[in-house]
């Protein structure tokens, strides 16, 4: 597990990381760039990246196609380690 401390940070980690990175945990209310404009861009580099967006805002709650929601999922905060690795189970085993 590799964690950032902004969006453009976490850009730059995955766009060298591809290979590696499984899945994304993504917080809206990340410093910087900000969660949506992260996200945003992380797609537009790898669309289908895998994503789970924590938040506690069910505002910052993406709107997805049905082929996007297997890959990206939205987890309301607040939330308990169960719930967590429940979410990161279901985007890993789908493709």
């Amino acid at each position: 597990m590799v964690s950032t401390a902004d969006g453009e940070s976490a850009i730059e980690l995955y766009r060298g990381a591809r290979d590696w990175t499984d899945l994304v945990i993504l917080e809206p209310d990340h410093a910087g760039m900000g969660g949506s404009k992260c996200l945003e861009q992380l797609l537009r580099s790898i669309p289908r990246a895998k994503v789970l967006i924590a938040s506690g805002y069910t505002a910052d709650a993406p709107v997805q196609t049905d082929s996007e929601s297997r890959r990206r999922r939205f987890l309301s905060k607040p939330y308990n380690v169960r719930q967590m690795l429940q979410e990161v189970r279901r985007i890993l085993d789908e493709t």
